[in-house]
């Protein structure tokens, strides 16, 4: 039996852009959109997003608010963290009990 706090990764979601014509918050809510159906985003419990080059002051908040995840906690880490850094340090606090 699989225990409670093991972390799942339930989906994924790829967004690509060669023209630039598309604002970084669009691309990062679309990719969310398609890495899981609204009543699982809407369950969102945490939003980690790497630092870029964009002048948001919190992306993850808008994207949590445009997907109805309004509970949702949003860090925005310093520049130069790996995506895979940001899920491991899901996993590890899912682990630790601090997420469901």
């Amino acid at each position: 039996m699989i225990p409670d706090s093991t972390p799942v990764l339930v989906g994924t979601g790829v967004v690509e852009q060669r023209d630039g014509s598309r604002e970084p918050l669009a691309l990062m809510e679309d990719a969310l959109r398609r890495a899981g159906d609204p009543e699982l985003l809407r369950r969102i419990e945490r939003i980690l997003i790497p630092r870029g080059r964009w002048k948001y002051r919190d992306p993850g908040r808008a994207i949590a608010d445009a997907v109805g995840a309004t509970g949702a906690y949003t860090v925005l880490t310093q520049i130069g963290i790996l995506q895979s850094t940001l899920i491991g340090e899901v996993c590890a606090q899912i682990t630790a009990g601090e997420l469901t």
